[in-house]
């Protein structure tokens, strides 16, 4: 089991990971960046994954030297690093229907900051275990963001709640035993 997430006055990095597609929204985040650093200049991004959307965003997001840009294939080993740093896991997506990021991020007690769109609203609740912002709007995506990085108490009770889903909804017993509730329901039906 693992320990309880720490208080902590000084956050890590806002996570934006995987494939870089324009369904993704890093034009979002890309455009929210300076205003969160405008606020909070000490703010760090790590970007990580490749994809075509960030060749399109790469000259404005390396204008800021608190990016860091991770442009390759990450390993595993990598990632979980990656996820146990930081301290927002971002989904500003412009369209999907779910996404594996935020559950990884869930994994090491990361809240996500994710647009209010297809699934994500049910794995994403609103002020419990993240926050919940419209799509392609880079003010909201900043606001968020500074919310979950100035608020430390705010931040801590969000890992908490995270803890909870990871342990509970989301974890691996959950996922079986849903998944055999449905075949005895199907095979019942025959």
């Amino acid at each position: 089991k693992k320990t309880p997430p720490k208080l902590t006055d000084t956050p890590g990095p806002v996570l934006f990971f995987g494939r870089m597609e324009l369904y993704k929204g890093l034009h979002v985040l890309a455009d929210a960046i300076p205003l969160v650093l405008e606020r909070l200049p000490e703010a760090k991004f790590v970007i990580a994954g490749r994809g075509s959307a960030l060749e399109a965003e790469r000259a404005k997001l390396l204008a800021h030297p608190q990016v860091e840009l991770k442009d390759y294939y990450i390993e595993t080993a990598e990632v979980a690093q990656l996820y146990s740093e930081a301290s927002i896991n971002l989904a500003p997506y412009i369209e999907a229907s779910q996404s594996g990021v935020i559950a990884s991020g869930y994994a090491f007690d990361v809240p996500a900051i994710a647009s209010r769109l297809g699934a994500l609203p049910e794995v994403v609740i609103h002020e419990e275990n993240g926050l919940l912002i419209e799509p392609n709007d880079p003010k909201a995506l900043a606001e968020a963001i500074l919310r979950l990085l100035q608020d430390h108490e705010f931040r801590h009770r969000m890992q908490l709640e995270v803890r909870k889903w990871a342990e509970g909804p989301l974890s691996w017993q959950s996922i079986a035993d849903k998944t055999v509730e449905v075949y005895s329901k199907t095979l019942g039906k025959r």
